[in-house]
């Protein structure tokens, strides 16, 4: 317990409260759908976060509407999701596992393990909408040493 509270600290420590939202990742060469850096920052970009049929999702997008990232995160079998650190692979491949599904542009990725620490979600207790949310995640493409993808989020409504 005491390396998830280490944990989740970092995560805490990374994004302040006042912080704009932002949504970013860096890839290694061949770990799909995405590649290289990219983030986007409010107020230039717009980014959000919201549940959707008990999939929590962090989308960031250009003022074009050309150039956008979402990341779906889910608990295993559904289960909602809370502060703390989950493991599994695609949970649309794989419902019964907790898990993450990224799409860029359009496509989206393939199977592979996967990680996320969730450092900070609130939600507004009069709508429930999501209202903060500190995240890391950590794709591998295909297998624990394929390549990877490290996804960081903010978000404050």
């Amino acid at each position: 317990m005491a390396v998830l509270g280490a944990v989740t600290a970092l995560v805490v420590s990374l994004a302040q409260a006042g912080d704009p939202s932002s949504l970013g990742y860096t890839a290694e060469p061949g770990a799909g759908p995405v590649s290289g850096s990219r983030t986007w920052t409010e107020p230039t970009d717009e980014v959000r976060a919201f549940e959707l049929d008990g999939v929590l999702v962090v989308d960031g997008e250009d003022s074009s509407g050309w150039d956008w990232f979402r990341v779906e995160l889910a608990g295993a079998n559904g289960a909602p999701l809370g502060v703390g650190s989950y493991t599994g692979g695609n949970f649309r491949l794989h419902p019964e596992a907790a898990g993450v599904n990224l799409i860029s542009d359009g496509l989206g990725s393939g199977d592979g393990p996967a990680e996320f620490t969730i450092g900070t979600l609130e939600r507004d207790p009069v709508t429930g909408r999501v209202s903060a949310l500190d995240v890391e995640v950590t794709v591998h493409n295909g297998s624990p040493t394929g390549p990877r993808i490290d996804i960081r989020a903010h978000y404050e409504a």
